[in-house]
């Protein structure tokens, strides 16, 4: 017993690196302390606090709100939080919770966050670092990616910190085509019409000048692709919900093909994609769905003036 002791205990002498034993540690590393209970050393972990959310290099809209786990032998954790690059310090403190925020300027710069835990009479420092927000303008809806049903993009946006002057371009081009629409903008929201209905990417860039800067923010979406409104229909369909298909098609169609329910369930259970063809001249589109066993389903669509209505499937 007394030699297990004596191994253990040259185990964290020699194994645990020599910065340990000074007053401040900065590492990632896992240490053990020996603890002795009825002549048995047992290796107990000491693990720092940690930062968990946000995730580190995350980008913070104003407000840095912080979660922290307790680690392990940890006797108190102190908290500092560094602004405008590292040079301003916003708070200095001890934790008495698993949580803190604090509102910091929407500047841009870098934030600086340093987590010390105490233990052993030592801190163990854990560094991260976040960059913050400008205060432009951001857009509220539609989310990123969304695709757009009705040829029409209604674009909400928020106000932002001292914006005096925005911007906008929208576009299929790119970022900054603006073939669609460029010009400045008022209040928090506007309608974009003349959208294409082939499935195409529009790109959207509002700008917001802030103490005479301009700060760009950048966003995707895409027209009404038909293919992702057979999809939708195929789906809505085989799980039997009549109000997503009503948004697809008439109540009159979806009927017609109930009465053929067993054969048609059948064909669209075993579609494994979707192709389009589309005929702008009269504003139809035709979507060919492939099946498993080679054999093709077409799904016709017309445009009533807001959006893609599936008139048939044969």
């Amino acid at each position: 017993m007394y030699q297990k002791k004596l191994f253990l205990l040259l185990w964290v002498f020699v194994y645990m690196p020599i910065s340990v034993f000074s007053n401040t540690l900065s590492t990632d590393k896992e240490f053990y302390t020996p603890i002795v209970m009825d002549d048995i050393t047992i290796m107990i972990p000491l693990r720092p606090a940690e930062l968990i959310s946000p995730r580190n290099n995350a980008k913070i809209n104003g407000r840095l709100t912080m979660k922290f786990t307790k680690g392990t032998g940890v006797e108190k954790r102190l908290l500092k939080v560094y602004y405008e690059n590292g040079t301003r310090q916003a708070i200095s403190t001890l934790l008495t919770s698993d949580t803190f925020s604090v509102n910091l300027p929407k500047d841009g710069k870098y934030i600086d966050v340093t987590l010390r835990s105490y233990i052993a009479d030592k801190y163990f420092i854990k560094k991260y670092r976040f960059r913050q927000s400008v205060g432009s303008s951001e857009v509220i809806s539609p989310s990123q990616n969304a695709y757009l049903d009705n040829g029409m993009l209604n674009l909400r946006w928020s106000n932002g910190v001292n914006v005096s002057k925005r911007y906008i371009y929208v576009g299929t081009s790119g970022y900054i085509g603006g073939d669609i629409f460029k010009g400045y903008v008022s209040g928090n929201s506007k309608r974009f019409y003349g959208l294409p209905r082939n499935g195409e990417a529009i790109y959207v860039t509002i700008m917001s000048m802030i103490s005479g800067k301009w700060y760009y923010q950048y966003y995707k979406y895409f027209a009404t692709d038909v293919r992702k409104k057979a999809e939708k229909f195929v789906t809505a369909y085989l799980t039997n919900k009549t109000s997503t298909m009503r948004k697809i098609t008439t109540q009159a169609l979806i009927n017609k093909l109930k009465t053929k329910n067993s054969l048609v369930r059948n064909y669209f259970s075993n579609i494994v994609s979707y192709h389009k063809l589309l005929y702008f001249h009269d504003y139809k589109a035709m979507v060919i769905g492939k099946m498993r066993d080679g054999k093709e389903i077409t799904f016709y669509f017309s445009w009533d003036g807001t959006r893609w209505v599936l008139d048939s499937v044969v």
